[in-house]
């Protein structure tokens, strides 16, 4: 496996890998101990039964596979009614919020940043399908502790996460494309837009944006994110959801540098010309 390196800031201060594992294995926990509280059975990452303090004893490696092996074994439809009155609580909560909100006005916004070293966007790129559902359902539970259901559709993705590290989970439909919020910078080669974010319940459209934009650089890339919440979004989402993001970008860069394929090499040769 090559080496690579992932220089992760957050409003300009840069988190080291113990920085970034420290806020995963402490959302690991809340994650443990929600699933507790509502009913659910932990397991390790064997498959067999553990207690709540059996889980919160293990050590980062071990309590990630266990959340991993967890949520496989309880199953999306089980997740998702286990979560059923936090759900409904999240829903009237974006509901309040999108009400004392104007589209694109006044605007909560979550930036953060990557420099990465020996894994290039066409590596980052050749990965998104194996981290995608379509290839395998429960590698988006490798990325982030707080995803919970991710079902892959035709013009976008139905997601089961929590945002911000703020409450409970949302239960959303995520449409990819879209107009873009804000101009991208003049050094990006490919931005990503996700469009409407409207709540399964209702289709009720909570007012949340985002675009991604990559820059593809001699063997590596710099990538700028960005998520865009409404006027009335609590603070605490806007600023949560920067750490959010670091654990799930740096979890998916690290996967496309641990999977590096002969498709990342075609796909650099590509993608060097583009300005999407």
């Amino acid at each position: 496996m090559s080496e690579f390196y992932i220089r992760t800031l957050v409003d300009g201060k840069e988190l080291s890998k113990k920085d970034v594992q420290e806020i995963e294995m402490s959302r690991i926990q809340h994650v443990f101990t929600d699933l507790t509280n509502l009913g659910g059975e932990l397991v390790d990452k064997d498959g067999v039964k553990i207690s709540l303090s059996s889980a919160q004893a293990l050590d980062f490696s071990s309590a990630k596979k266990a959340l991993i092996q967890t949520k496989i074994a309880l199953g999306s439809e089980r997740l998702l009614s286990l979560y059923e009155n936090e759900l409904k609580k999240s829903d009237v909560m974006w509901r309040e919020i999108a009400s004392k909100s104007e589209i694109g006005k006044n605007t909560r916004d979550s930036f953060i940043e990557f420099e990465v070293e020996g894994v290039t966007l066409g590596d980052f790129i050749a990965s998104l399908p194996y981290i995608s559902s379509r290839s395998d359902r429960n590698l988006p539970y490798h990325i982030h502790p707080e995803h919970f259901v991710n079902i892959d559709k035709k013009d976008g993705q139905m997601v089961m996460e929590t945002l911000g590290m703020y409450g409970g989970p949302t239960y959303l439909f995520i449409k990819v494309h879209g107009k873009k919020p804000f101009p991208k910078d003049p050094d990006t080669n490919l931005s990503l837009v996700a469009g409407n974010a409207t709540l399964i319940s209702d289709n009720m459209d909570i007012q949340m944006r985002g675009m991604h934009q990559f820059k593809a650089k001699k063997n590596g890339m710099k990538i700028k994110l960005a998520i865009i919440f409404p006027e009335a979004a609590p603070r605490e989402i806007a600023e949560g959801h920067k750490y959010h993001l670091a654990v799930e970008f740096y979890n998916m860069i690290a996967f496309a540098g641990e999977t590096k394929s002969f498709g990342g090499k075609v796909i650099n040769s590509i993608v060097k010309h583009l300005k999407i």
